[in-house]
């Protein structure tokens, strides 16, 4: 609903993204490597540009994200509306926290359900704001008093609604970002409580990243958590506890949905030469009518179809319609 009510001004830069490969484009606040949870990824953002700070709000789509954020300044990361199962580096983000990011950070995200959240990059010359905390890193604080994110919200929203009106002058914007920051301040100086990821959190991501190398390099095996496990020197219990909690999800889950979404690239081409079988059996899937009725369920259409399309398209390149000029006196 916020984004249908909002149009692009020359105050607010709105931008509605259709497929991954849009999305993925638009990353601009760190590098970015994204997972989807589904086909559907279908995403917004609304950007406010102001003197000493941006707001970006952002609807996004079921995914694991890899970022790196680099801020000059500092990142103040909040949902906008109860967010659904969303974790940072295995840190539960609910309806009342806001993550600080300080430096370079790495983040591990996992969002089972889309989310609409806001962010405001501080700019370096007002980063120190007194707010308790330590000079690098990333914290999630929680707001002990509602009363103090609700007036937060209610400031994204009517500055985003101001920037969507066309002309609106500058001095206006100015107090708005004012007000968006001294409540972004009353949230942070009235809260007691933060958090850190945990300590384990780090020895989980290197676990992981050893399972995906080992899938990199062996596109075609089959490989069992216990395979897994031994190759990377733990227990099958520790495997899918690592998994899980970097990843939000068992390791044969995840590792099956990395397989379907390479398929799903490979077909996506549309090389005329290309047999579903043969890239299916590549990455792993040694039974066809599984690996079908998993590629359905994912992407809800089958392999052919995404084949086709992908076929049609290169097709379209390679042979674009011939430009018709029109000649009124019908010589050509």
């Amino acid at each position: 609903m916020l984004f249908q009510r909002l149009r692009a001004t020359s105050s607010l830069e709105l931008r509605h993204f259709s497929t991954l490969e849009e999305f993925r484009s638009s990353e601009r606040l760190g590098e970015a490597h994204v997972l989807p949870l589904s086909g559907q990824s279908s995403s917004a953002h609304a950007i406010v540009r102001l003197s000493e700070c941006k707001l970006v709000v952002k609807r996004t789509f079921p995914r694991i994200l890899e970022a790196s954020y680099s801020p000059n300044g500092m990142l103040c990361i909040f949902p906008l509306t109860p967010p659904a199962g969303f974790k940072i580096n295995d840190v539960v983000v609910d309806s009342r926290s806001v993550v600080i990011v300080r430096g370079r950070v790495d983040c591990q995200i996992v969002e089972p359900e889309a989310n609409l959240f806001a962010v405001i990059e501080l700019d370096p010359a007002i980063a120190d704001r007194g707010w308790p905390e330590d000079r690098t890193g990333i914290q999630f604080v929680h707001a002990d008093t509602p009363s103090d994110l609700q007036a937060l919200r209610g400031n994204v929203a009517r500055l985003l609604a101001a920037a969507s009106e066309q002309p609106r002058d500058a001095a206006s914007l100015e107090t708005m970002e004012r007000q968006l920051l001294c409540s972004l301040d009353d949230v942070i100086l009235n809260a007691r409580s933060t958090l850190r990821p945990p300590a384990y959190f780090d020895r989980y991501l290197r676990i992981v990243e050893q399972i995906e190398a080992y899938q990199q390099f062996h596109p075609d095996a089959d490989a069992r958590a216990g395979d897994l496990a031994r190759h990377c020197g733990v227990s099958a219990r520790t495997l899918q506890n690592a998994t899980k909690s970097v990843r939000g999800m068992s390791v044969h889950r995840y590792l099956r949905l990395r397989k379907l979404w390479s398929v799903r690239r490979t077909l996506a081409v549309g090389r005329p030469d290309t047999v579903i079988s043969d890239v299916a059996r590549a990455n792993g899937f040694r039974h066809m009518g599984e690996f079908a009725r998993a590629y359905r369920q994912a992407f809800g259409e089958t392999a052919s179809t995404t084949l086709t399309r992908g076929q049609r398209r290169a097709s379209e390149v390679q042979n674009p319609p011939a430009t018709v000029v029109y000649d009124p006196a019908g010589l050509c």
